[in-house]
């Protein structure tokens, strides 16, 4: 088992997981019903449910040559967890197991807000919402490369990024209701 699976375990859970250091004896759960992704090397996961049944569960790498972000998240719903595999995030519901893929790769950044309920997710230039009802929405394109969540504010999600065109660092926000990108006043374009 690693140390330290849990990227970011702030919110509550009503189950306990762990990273697996190598595949298990027993038959795991796939989360892909590609037989390609099946076949791939990937992150092995056990959860203990708090009836005391676990399950295994296997999450494809997103790309193992490159040191992208592994672990788990703990998410606004208590019965939910962001499984984040080389890059490749998966939003599972523990009991009943179920899951979805989520748009964003490779996953390089998570920021927990706790006071609104929500986890973002950051790749080069989209930002996924999750809260309490599962995955919100998703903001693609909020800059052109290097999407950095710096903090939230007045339900707004501030970013920066860097954009090739203008060889420049930029500011956008994201409204945290609707993801909806806005640019600062302060940069005027």
């Amino acid at each position: 088992m690693m140390r330290n699976p849990w990227i970011n375990s702030a919110f509550a859970r009503s189950f306990d997981a762990e990273i697996l250091d190598e595949a298990p004896y027993e038959e795991p759960l796939y989360f892909s019903e590609d037989p390609v992704v099946r076949a791939r090397d990937g992150l092995y996961l056990r959860v203990h449910l708090a009836s005391g049944s676990s399950w295994i569960g296997k999450f494809a790498y997103g790309d193992p040559r490159f040191p992208h972000l592994s672990g788990l998240v703990a998410c606004p719903s208590p019965d939910c967890l962001l499984v984040v595999s080389c890059g490749a995030a998966t939003y599972v519901t523990v009991d009943p197991v179920d899951c979805v893929p989520v748009a964003s790769y490779p996953v390089g950044q998570v920021f927990a807000c706790l006071p609104l309920n929500y986890i973002f997710l950051a790749d080069n230039n989209r930002i996924v919402a999750i809260n309490r009802s599962g995955i919100a929405w998703c903001a693609g394109r909020v800059v052109p490369d290097e999407l950095r969540i710096e903090g939230v504010e007045n339900e707004l999600i501030h970013v920066t990024g860097f954009d090739p065109a203008l060889q420049t660092q930029i500011e956008r926000h994201v409204a945290i209701s609707s993801g909806a990108v806005m640019t600062p006043k302060s940069q005027g374009r």
